[in-house]
């Protein structure tokens, strides 16, 4: 098997991957509005307490709702790879949606999330932090994916400028 037959299949997998995991993300924050607003009213009674609960429901899907936009590029990503696209700034875009979407992930496990909770709850009105390894590791892919991704369309330009030069 060839390399650009590997980065064929590879990309090809990588397509559905994220095509499943955009699947899974969604269906998984569906289930989180879903639990939150089946419970019932929350803090007041009829319209009120369920947009409350309707609003606790997307803070507890808000690493999901964040994720969603970097899987659908993971997705489209591998659909281009499967083309036999490697080298482009729209892919390099791409790249840096989804460590984009890693880094706003973690940045609602970390610190928006349980600070919302927080003072939904009344518990503190100061900034509160969810520091676990999860979250860590969200942090540190986004931040990798995110400067490749940068780097990725330095190379692009250069190989561009580079090509008109010859």
């Amino acid at each position: 098997m060839t390399a650009d037959n590997r980065m064929r299949t590879l990309g090809r997998v990588m397509e559905v991957g994220g095509y499943l995991a955009l699947m899974l993300c969604l269906i998984h924050a569906a289930i989180h509005l879903a639990e939150r607003v089946s419970a019932g009213p929350v803090g007041a009674e009829g319209g009120l307490g369920m947009l409350n609960a309707l609003f606790l429901g997307f803070v507890d899907a808000m690493p999901l709702l964040f994720l969603i936009n970097g899987l659908a590029a993971m997705a489209a990503l591998g659909a281009a790879y499967g083309r036999g696209e490697m080298f482009s700034a729209k892919n390099a875009k791409r790249i840096r949606s989804f460590g984009e979407a890693l880094a706003w992930a973690a940045a609602a496990v970390i610190v928006i999330q349980p600070t919302l909770l927080d003072w939904i709850s009344g518990v503190s009105r100061g900034i509160d932090f969810n520091i676990d390894a999860a979250g860590l590791a969200l942090a540190a892919g986004g931040i990798f994916t995110t400067a490749m991704a940068y780097a990725m369309q330095h190379a692009h330009a250069l190989q561009t400028e580079h090509d008109a030069f010859v």
